[in-house]
């Protein structure tokens, strides 16, 4: 197929970015049906999950976070400590505010960076 047939990354992005908004303004309790219906008794032998803070659109997993860490699990978060190195994830025990736009990460950064990373074999 001619690639001047299919749309560009950016184009499909901002497609894809609607209509999650959209889907978000229809069902604004999504996130906790989906909690409700997740399989925890599979799921709990995870000993720790990990979870983001929602963008744009994006469905929360916080609803299902919170049922999982009640369940016993240990919850983290993805830190981007620097630009040019990997994702760590940190214990994510809500002594910290997230931020919830990447264009002011900059402090979460430095809170991140501060926190205790997971050890390797618990995730």
């Amino acid at each position: 197929m001619a690639s001047g047939i299919l749309p560009s990354k950016s184009a499909l992005r901002l497609r894809m970015r609607r209509q999650r908004l959209a889907l978000a303004a229809a069902s604004p309790r999504a996130a906790w049906q989906a909690a409700n219906l997740a399989p925890a008794d599979r799921l709990t032998a995870f000993r720790v999950v990990s979870g983001y803070h929602p963008v744009g659109g994006e469905m929360d997993p916080g609803p299902l976070m919170s049922r999982l860490a009640a369940l016993g699990c240990r919850l983290a978060l993805p830190a981007a400590v620097a630009r040019d190195k990997p994702l760590q994830f940190r214990a994510a025990d809500g002594a910290g505010d997230l931020v919830a736009d990447a264009q002011l990460a900059a402090a979460a950064i430095t809170a991140a960076a501060a926190a205790s990373p997971f050890p390797d074999d618990a995730v």
